[in-house]
């Protein structure tokens, strides 16, 4: 990215600008990352294509939630959907992060109406995943109901072949079509008791979305949000099957993943921060006092 900055100074898109501020956050260097961020924002942002303005506020809103400013973050995230067409796939994605970033700090009202949105203005993957968060949510909330007939509107969704900055996305509405309504089968299995067979389909769950983003353009694909979904349900089954030890492992294997969540899954602040939390609680059952204060902290 140094290179593409050397060859054109003025680059169009927000990436090149911003690798400064995620290598900063990734090393704990939160205040210079919060610096070299609004930097980008205060002087290159306008001169930015759509596409570009786009992406640095969504990544401006991921740090300021992992400061705790969520005014700002939610902000960051309304002026971003401002740059897209209702509908459009990557609006769909941002609307997905606002939704997350809504049920993250427990404003389920407002989580749930950004959902409907997607499900209304959202097309073949993008409502897919508006569906797919309204059936998690069902589940955990014990309306299995809810659930089966988030599946079933999965089932019916028209995926028409599409594609998006040139690239076939096939691959990525057949992962819907399969993966999504075994994870909401396994939520459904979790909520009832059945641990042991919600752990089996979790994991199936998991190994049919990737981890890491296999789309041409990164914000083609919201997979690793959902493989990490599979991932924490996972570790909550096997808390629920008394087994701490399969439970730390699934938690401390997702808050490894900075990479991932920091800057590359959609609402996947939130997602670490949860993380987080879980393990802290499984410290203290285990008696690992300090790793759980660590947590905490």
């Amino acid at each position: 990215y140094a290179e593409v900055l050397r060859l054109d100074p003025d680059h169009p898109f927000a990436i090149p600008y911003l690798v400064p501020s995620f290598q900063a956050w990734l090393a704990g260097d939160v205040e210079s990352a919060a610096a070299q961020l609004a930097a980008v924002l205060d002087r290159r942002l306008e001169s930015l294509l759509p596409i570009g303005r786009m992406s640095a506020l969504v990544h401006d809103s991921r740090l300021r939630l992992f400061v705790g400013d969520v005014p700002t973050a939610v902000l960051d995230l309304e002026r971003a959907l401002a740059e897209l067409a209702p509908g459009a796939s990557l609006s769909s994605w941002v609307r997905l992060e606002l939704a997350l970033l809504f049920r993250d700090t427990g404003d389920e009202g407002r989580f749930l109406s950004e959902l409907a949105v997607g499900e209304r203005e959202g097309r073949g993957r993008g409502r897919g995943h508006a569906l797919l968060w309204r059936g998690l949510h069902a589940a955990r909330s014990g309306d299995l109901r809810g659930v089966e007939d988030a599946a079933e509107a999965i089932r019916r969704i028209p995926f028409e072949e599409s594609r998006e900055f040139g690239y076939p996305t096939t691959r990525f509405t057949e992962r819907v079509r399969r993966v999504f309504p075994v994870l909401l089968r396994a939520e459904s299995l979790l909520a009832q008791g059945d641990a042991a067979q919600a752990h089996r389909l979790f994991q199936e769950a998991a190994d049919g979305v990737p981890l890491h983003l296999d789309a041409p353009v990164p914000l083609a694909t919201t997979s690793p949000r959902v493989h990490f979904a599979a991932r924490e349900g996972i570790a909550r089954a096997c808390a629920a099957l008394s087994d701490v030890e399969g439970a730390l492992a699934a938690e401390s294997w997702i808050v490894s993943r900075r990479v991932e969540l920091f800057v590359t899954t959609p609402a996947g602040v939130g997602c670490w921060i949860a993380a987080v939390a879980r393990r802290a609680g499984l410290r203290a059952v285990s008696g690992d006092h300090v790793g759980a204060r660590r947590d905490a902290q």
